[in-house]
């Protein structure tokens, strides 16, 4: 009964660290593949707020890290 108690127990951990790896790999935000034009005003926040659903600050870190900080108006950018 032990046994089978410590082998539950095993198996309850490694579907727990499994689930735990797949949720840090899936993005916890869509932004659809949006292309998009900047215009006069808009920010990596603006524009992550205004064309992606789920956690908003991933977001805008994923497009700082596609296009950095400084973006332009008329500027195109596709959205991961």
């Amino acid at each position: 009964m032990r046994a089978l108690f410590k082998v539950g127990a095993v198996l309850a951990l490694a579907v727990a660290a499994t689930l735990l790896i797949v949720s840090a790999l899936t993005p916890d935000f869509d932004c659809n593949n949006v292309t998009l034009i900047v215009k006069e005003g808009d920010t990596v926040w603006s524009l992550a707020e205004r064309y992606c659903t789920g956690n908003i600050q991933a977001a805008a870190d994923a497009i700082v890290a596609e296009y950095g900080t400084d973006i332009r108006p008329a500027q195109a950018m596709r959205l991961p």
